[in-house]
């Protein structure tokens, strides 16, 4: 097997475009690859590889404890609790994951443009927006609040609507209130 050509100490294993096809080492392709690499398998857009685990947040008795940041919460997912009813209640976990990924790309990674997975995903983040900007809260307890949403709705989801059932049963998607099961 022929040598890296951009290290020239390793074993060439993937093909290369950037080097006319030849074959590189991994740690040269990992390293090198840009825009021009897209379509390539080992290419991952930005995005892709974003970290949103690393967002700030509050823990969940941070939220538990204060009314404030209780409230803004709830408007959030009051928002995702009338989109589900508009699609009569058979969300999936996935939209609201990637609404949120939207949201934290825009107010922490300050992304200017977004691409949307989904005209449902679109609408949802417009809305969100929307509510946010409407909103009296700092941009640090945003956040924190949309950080702590999305870790609650990860660790939620089984890939179904688990987190979508607790926030209908809890949130319900009317005026803010939250509603508390019978004991």
């Amino acid at each position: 097997m022929a040598k890296c050509p951009m290290c020239n100490s390793k074993k060439g294993k993937r093909v290369c475009r950037l080097v006319e096809n030849q074959k590189v080492c991994s740690l040269c392709c990992g390293t090198t690859r840009n825009s021009e690499c897209i379509g390539c398998e080992h290419y991952k857009s930005p995005l892709e590889s974003r970290k949103y685990t690393v967002v700030p947040k509050y823990s969940p008795q941070d939220m538990e404890a204060s009314f404030s940041l209780q409230g803004y919460s709830n408007d959030i997912e009051t928002v995702l609790c009338n989109i589900d009813k508009e699609h009569n209640l058979e969300l999936k976990d996935d939209v609201a994951l990637s609404i949120y990924k939207l949201l934290m790309d825009k107010y922490y990674f300050k992304d200017s443009e977004f691409i949307f997975s989904s005209e449902l995903v679109k609408d949802g983040f417009w809305r969100l927006v929307n509510v946010i900007e409407q909103m009296n809260i700092e941009e640090e307890t945003l956040i924190k609040t949309l950080g702590v949403l999305y870790f609650i709705a990860k660790r939620r989801t089984k890939g179904g609507r688990e987190y979508f059932n607790v926030i209908e049963e809890y949130v319900g998607g009317g005026n803010g209130v939250i509603m508390l099961p019978n004991f």
